[in-house]
């Protein structure tokens, strides 16, 4: 097992050896609370030390998901045949390839979700450090009554597997759900706003190597965290309701 740096300070200081793969990583916390910022953050570590990217878009669009990256100064340019997007699309029956980086997939099927990140990856050129998988806000899948039995179960395996994946989710939505997956977890981080609209991030577990056990505060304005919670409540009032009813 080898383990790779996050390129912010104050994140290195948490984890001063790295945060080790292959392995499972979670990152959880309420709504709103910046999960996708500490996600961004860590996808673009891994692309520039070498790692290609498979990027489940459940809750966000292609173009949100870019600025998120560039904020962090990541050079989509120089990425572009790195990254592979896979967008949920829940009228489709099943996977469909509409350009040469970009898959739309109903990621609410337990064998689409798997059959889309294989064929994501088989997109992708061969690394050294290998594909990571990224989604953000998994509880969403969960909203729809036909499928959230099937998608918690195929989440909770593929959370098992020791592979390169990297997940948000909301712990207080689907909260038993939402507990299992953090239980099964490699590599477990949190993160939460107080009332003054800081945000805090800890470090819960790790498989391998040290970490820092205090919280510290993530250097992002109350500006800026507000702006991502509104755009996270702007998404699940967007799609929430179509989910109920599938």
């Amino acid at each position: 097992m080898e383990q790779f740096q996050a390129n912010v300070f104050w994140l290195q200081k948490m984890l001063p050896a790295g945060i080790p793969f292959p392995s499972t990583t979670v990152i959880t916390g309420p709504g709103g609370a910046g999960k996708p910022l500490i996600g961004a953050i860590l996808v673009n570590s891994w692309l520039e030390q070498g790692g290609t990217l498979v990027h489940l878009l459940i809750n966000f669009d292609r173009t949100y998901s870019e600025k998120l990256l560039r904020d962090f100064q990541l050079d989509l340019g120089k990425y572009a045949d790195k990254i592979v997007f896979v967008e949920f699309d829940p009228e489709l029956k099943g996977i469909r390839q509409s350009s040469e980086n970009m898959l739309q997939a109903n990621l609410l099927k337990a064998e689409v979700f798997q059959d889309a990140i294989r064929q994501a990856k088989a997109l992708l050129p061969k690394s050294d450090l290998g594909s990571l998988v990224y989604g953000s806000a998994l509880n969403m899948l969960l909203f729809s009554p036909t499928f959230s039995v099937s998608i918690h179960q195929k989440i909770k395996k593929i959370v098992q597997s020791g592979e390169n994946y990297l997940f948000t989710i909301a712990n207080n939505t689907f909260n038993e759900q939402a507990t299992v997956w953090e239980n099964e977890a490699d590599n477990l981080f949190a993160t939460h706003v107080t009332g003054i609209m800081r945000l805090g991030f800890r470090v819960l577990r790790l498989c391998k190597g040290d970490f820092n056990t205090n919280e510290t505060a993530v250097p992002i304005t109350e500006n800026e965290l507000r702006r991502i919670r509104l755009e996270a409540d702007a998404a699940r009032k967007n799609l929430i309701p179509m989910l109920r009813k599938i």
